[in-house]
């Protein structure tokens, strides 16, 4: 079970992970991304692939809650 603190990470981290997949879906470039959110291009990358796990895993969990 994770603390209060773990959960306002996770929940940071996620954000985070789809703002960067907004931009990118919006058709900025991982280096525009990155300046935007201070990060490199690479990171900025990292973070989409995240939101993109993440958006697969809740559709998933939908489709086996119905």
């Amino acid at each position: 079970m994770k603390t209060p603190k773990q959960e306002a990470i996770s929940y940071n981290a996620r954000e985070r992970a789809m703002k960067a997949y907004g931009y990118r879906s919006g058709g900025w470039t991982y280096k525009t991304i990155g300046i935007e959110m201070g990060v490199s291009a690479s990171r900025a990358r990292q973070l989409v692939k995240k939101a993109e796990r993440l958006i697969k895993k809740e559709k998933n969990d939908e489709s086996i809650s119905k």
